[in-house]
């Protein structure tokens, strides 16, 4: 996130270096200048705006969508069935505009049970000539999903086999697995799909198996879905540490790792068995684009790992 004065003319220097943990490193250097601009931007939807979208069926879901509109710029707003299917199962829906934004009302048909798509579309000009677009579906008939993410751990090139993901329910006791289905992706553009199993104490999870191959904090969004149409969203992150390199010199260790890993801490012990490792505490100096600590252990053999 920038923060930047709004006088006309000022500029600055920005270098962004890409470390991919593996010995790539490209650095890309550009000048940001700000502009006077007198042009009036189109309007863009907020991405929360539309948060009703579960409901019993024959219940109608109303939501105000809220458009970011620029001073002097009057919301033109236009709602569209995303299939025939929706269209046919909300065929009463209705929207009105009110002081600038959008009220937007589902109706479903009578005892109709399972999703219903529309796209709501935003735009300074009565023209639609620019215009923000999102879909959205809403699910009748359906419970919403409550769901919890889990960080996890792994290491590079090897495999984590049934990693917990997430923990959700429907609110329906009993609900079989088989009614949901959850998309994984992983953060280093894999995707996959979940295995939900149901716990012992009758919550759901999501499993997946998965194989990274370089060092990273990977944002990782499990996308779940009910067979009527009612989805929940998680993201949680997967930490690969980065491979450590140690240099021995005289009765120093000098251990070393990508500079990027800043929220990792260097740990050691003489067995790496143990569970209890003790934090090497000697501060980092910055070595190119490399963290390096100099450790002076006393005794025998010592190892060493980055741990979150």
């Amino acid at each position: 996130t920038l923060s930047a004065t709004n006088h006309a003319g000022v500029a600055g220097t920005i270098s962004v270096v890409a470390d991919d943990g593996a010995g790539g490193r490209a650095t890309n250097t550009f000048t940001a200048t700000t502009v006077a601009d007198a042009t009036i931007e189109a309007p863009f939807l907020y991405p929360v705006t539309v948060t009703n979208l579960v409901a019993p069926a024959n219940t109608p879901l109303t939501n105000y969508v809220f458009g970011c509109d620029f001073p002097g710029v009057t919301n033109n707003w236009y709602v569209q069935f995303a299939d025939a299917n929706s269209f046919q199962d909300a065929s009463n829906s209705f929207f009105k505009v009110v002081t600038n934004q959008l009220m937007l009302v589902m109706v479903p048909d009578t005892n109709y049970a399972g999703p219903v798509r529309c796209n709501v579309y935003v735009s300074g000009s009565p023209a639609f000539s620019s215009y923000d677009v999102q879909n959205y579906t809403f699910a009748f008939g359906d419970t919403a999903i409550a769901a919890t993410a889990g960080n996890f751990e792994a290491e590079a090139l090897t495999p984590i086999t049934n990693c917990l993901l997430a923990r959700f329910t429907n609110g329906v006791p009993g609900a079989a697995p088989a009614n949901f289905s959850a998309s994984i992706n992983w953060g280093d553009n894999t995707i996959s799909s979940g295995l939900i199993v149901t716990n012992p104490a009758g919550w759901k999870e999501v499993r997946g198996t998965h194989t990274y191959t370089n060092a990273g904090n990977y944002p990782v969004y499990v996308t779940l879905q009910s067979a009527l149409g009612a989805s929940a969203t998680m993201v949680s992150t997967g930490s690969v540490p980065p491979s450590l390199t140690l240099t021995r010199t005289a009765t120093n260790d000098l251990v070393g790792w990508p500079a990027w890993a800043t929220d990792y801490q260097l740990q050691s012990n003489t067995n790496p068995a143990l569970a209890d490792w003790t934090a090497v505490t000697n501060f980092p100096a910055l070595s190119g684009y490399r963290s390096v600590v100099r450790d002076s252990p006393t005794g025998g053999t010592v190892f060493y790992r980055l741990k979150k």
